[in-house]
């Protein structure tokens, strides 16, 4: 029987009990935690794209490439396993495993991190925890959308549009929320269809389209002068300064360049039991707590004035925290604190 906890928050491979785990999908979730976490304690708080005043093209074109599918594929995974009918234990499910989490996380970060007024608290998400606020409004929408005839592609157009709408921005996660749902619906639609495709040469096609992508980021993205923010998809358009129509034209590039990445990535993952697929099945903890370590290295000024060393040891350490993050220990030690025994009654 699968992990229940990681079960209803979408990180593990299993949407009920005592159905047989997909590895591919677990080995996928470990993969891109690993990613996320890479990104972050790569970027900082951004200077560390810089050394000695000059930009590092290297670390540039990784969190880029790395950005085109990350959190893509993280959605997208959250969307199979997501079902369209809200039966009430359904959402007790989702809100004693996303909601509960999502509210510890904002009162440690307000509490100890100092980052927000009583007035954003909860509804401006701190970090990477944006994901939790969307995943839960997602998970609500779907039954709906789901209903409409072409749901995907007025969920892309919609996607695109709310860039145009100044008020759309960080506050309840409104412009990711709206921005990634294609991925979300698309997952649920045919995430399972999509991920048992297959045909001759697709291990090698999908090695040659990560590959180009990430030689194409390297030698051609600063010559598009679009700014590296239009990836995560957060602000509408004009804080980039830039015309409407180039940036829903931008925003529908990301939407299909991100698509080709990730089922590509998705195709190269292992379809068997591995070292890292136990792994995967817990990461959710990997997500919720790597933020924290992030601000110990910017507390201790890490990202101040970054040399080449620092730049190549932050890799591996990211990998290594990714591992200790998603072990058996950090789970015995922090499920008591985000997913309680009492919260059952909370919410029953």
């Amino acid at each position: 029987m699968t992990n229940l906890i990681s079960q209803n928050i979408n990180v593990n491979s299993t949407n009920d009990a005592g159905k047989q785990r997909s590895f591919r999908i677990d080995n996928a979730r470990f993969l891109l935690a690993c990613f996320v976490v890479i990104v972050h304690f790569l970027v900082g708080t951004g200077g560390i794209l810089k050394v000695n005043g000059y930009e590092n093209p290297v670390i540039e074109t990784i969190t880029i490439s790395l950005n085109l599918f990350i959190m893509q594929g993280f959605v997208f995974i959250s969307g199979i396993f997501s079902q369209q009918n809200l039966t009430s234990i359904y959402i007790q499910n989702t809100l004693r495993h996303i909601f509960y989490p999502y509210f510890i996380l904002e009162l440690l970060i307000f509490v100890f991190g100092g980052r927000f007024a009583i007035h954003s608290f909860l509804l401006e998400p701190a970090y990477a925890y944006w994901y939790l606020l969307s995943l839960l409004a997602w998970r609500f929408i779907l039954p709906a959308a789901a209903q409409f005839k072409y749901a995907l592609l007025l969920s892309i157009i919609a996607g695109i549009a709310v860039g145009l709408d100044a008020r759309a921005g960080t506050y309840l996660s409104l412009s990711r929320t709206i921005s990634f749902f294609p991925f979300f619906l698309l997952g649920n639609l045919y995430g399972k269809k999509l991920l048992t495709f297959d045909f001759k040469y697709a291990k090698v096609l999908s090695i040659i389209l990560l590959v180009m992508a990430f030689l194409l980021v390297y030698f051609f993205y600063r010559r598009l002068n679009i700014s590296p923010d239009y990836l995560l998809m957060k602000e509408p358009y004009y804080k980039f300064d830039t015309y409407v129509l180039k940036g829903a034209a931008i925003r529908l590039m990301i939407y299909a360049v991100s698509f080709v990445l990730m089922l590509s990535f998705f195709n190269l993952v292992p379809n068997r039991k591995t070292l890292i697929s136990g792994l995967g099945a817990r990461g959710m903890y990997v997500y919720m707590l790597h933020i924290f370590i992030n601000g110990i290295m910017i507390k201790m000024n890490v990202y101040e004035h970054p040399t080449l060393l620092t730049q190549i040891l932050l890799i591996p350490f990211a990998i290594l925290c990714t591992v200790i993050l998603a072990s058996k220990y950090t789970e015995k030690i922090f499920k008591p604190i985000f997913f309680p025994e009492y919260v059952k009654k909370l919410f029953k």
